[in-house]
């Protein structure tokens, strides 16, 4: 039984760090997203089965054997800490500096792109569909145009818009404040837009 609970335990321990550190890992994921995601999902369900089982035997055993009580509660404070937070408990996005800017589009089943800068000079764009894939780097804006550079690109990624320009919007929605046009170079003539929800570029 001990050998047991040591072996729920550890694997408990595991899907929680990776549960915690998924914002660095998981855009590395590519085509294998779904089905890790889904793996997990799957040991977690069965590390609560395997835990509800646990705490039976110690019912059983009327909670004689400490190390095993000991065992069991940190494995169900784990296992607890991972569904009240799926996502991890820490924002690691927030450490990266004050988002001054975000741009947003939702397109078709559900897929989402967020463009942030930062005050710290550094821009990301979190895309997400079927998988998660990011490209990050460096910005300097002139007027109207903001300026890409220092680009880190995802596996996926090829290429990345040299620049984008921030303009009016035409859509009457409170939320939105205006479009970013982003063009792969200066010969681009067809933009792609994005939402800006916020703007608190000094101007």
């Amino acid at each position: 039984m001990k050998r047991t609970s040591i072996i729920i335990f550890t694997l408990s321990l595991l899907l929680f760090l990776l549960v915690q550190t998924t914002y660095y890992w998981e855009p590395y994921l590519g085509a294998w997203h779904i089905p890790v995601i889904l793996f997990l999902f799957v040991l977690y369900a069965i590390l609560c089965i395997a835990s509800v089982y646990q705490v039976v035997q110690l019912i059983k055993q009327r909670f004689q054997n400490r190390l095993h009580v000991g065992m069991v509660t940190l494995i169900l404070v784990l296992l607890s800490l991972i569904a009240y937070s799926p996502n991890g408990l820490i924002n690691f996005e927030d450490l990266e500096g004050e988002v001054v800017f975000v741009a947003e589009a939702e397109g078709a089943a559900n897929c989402t792109t967020v463009f942030k800068l930062r005050s710290n000079g550094t821009f990301k764009e979190r895309n997400i569909c079927f998988g998660v894939s990011v490209v990050e780097g460096t910005y300097l804006i002139k007027g109207d145009t903001i300026i890409f550079s220092d680009l880190i690109l995802d596996l996926d990624e090829d290429e990345y818009y040299t620049h984008a320009v921030i303009a009016k919007t035409n859509y009457d929605h409170k939320k939105i404040v205006g479009e970013l046009l982003r063009f792969k170079n200066h010969k681009d003539t067809i933009p792609r837009r994005l939402h800006i929800v916020k703007n608190e570029l000094k101007k």
